[in-house]
């Protein structure tokens, strides 16, 4: 009687009002919540200038990034015969992670000026001239797998203060970061070698036209990051 009693108010085991486990899969469908990364801060930089064998973990090897210079009186073999250098490329594999090594050994040159020497809005660092640094930098970010990871650096040298220079310059600055941000590693290839994503760069025919006689003449400032930089 009592075993009798404890299955009346059990009841049977498969009751077919109720829906089956696999009823309930097939009407609610599993729902995956998009993984935030926050943006990059001030304490990254300084924590990859403190400790720059950390600087790999800030590269994609299989997306690289890509590095864009602007200098005037570089000694750079890539410079032209006025010493200019401009060079836009995208860094793959190998090269990327010792282009990565090789930026954070610069931003430990600004290390002892704490946090504020460092300004982030959003997915863009960027960092102002300093007498220990003499060139401005901007380091953009992003995060296609769920990790922050380099996506564009752009350094800036001392460039003439007038308005026409720095318009032609950020304007030939902006036209190759169009151009490269289309351009894979897998169409440049990822062994580093020659080519816009093995460090030869764009050579002089990459260079912005020269500026009329004497635009370069005088005091000079520090080229702050292109427009789009400046987020």
């Amino acid at each position: 009687m009592v075993t009798f009693a404890l299955w009346a108010c059990v009841g049977p085991s498969s009751d077919p009002s109720l829906p089956s486990p696999q009823e309930l899969e097939e009407d609610v469908p599993m729902e995956i919540l998009p993984v935030e990364v926050p943006d990059p801060t001030p304490e990254l930089l300084l924590a990859i200038a403190a400790d720059r064998s950390q600087a790999s973990s800030l590269v994609d090897v299989a997306r690289g990034f890509v590095v864009v210079d602007v200098f005037n009186g570089s000694d750079d073999p890539r410079a032209d015969a006025k010493g200019r250098l401009r060079v836009a490329e995208r860094v793959c594999g190998d090269q990327a992670v010792a282009r990565a090594t090789e930026l954070a050994e610069e931003l430990a040159t600004l290390a002892g000026s704490g946090p504020e020497v460092f300004r982030c809005a959003g997915a863009v660092c960027t960092h102002a001239a300093t007498d220990a640094l003499p060139h401005a930098g901007s380091y953009a970010f992003q995060a296609p797998d769920g990790k922050q990871v380099l996506s564009v650096v752009v350094r800036m040298g001392p460039v003439g203060k007038a308005a026409a220079v720095q318009r032609r310059i950020e304007g030939w600055v902006d036209n190759q970061l169009r151009r490269l941000a289309s351009e894979s590693c897998h169409a440049v290839g990822n062994d580093g070698g020659e080519g816009p994503g093995g460090g030869a760069g764009l050579g002089s025919e990459a260079t912005p036209p020269d500026p009329p006689a004497g635009d370069l003449e005088g005091d000079v400032q520090q080229g702050d990051p292109p427009e789009h930089q400046r987020r």
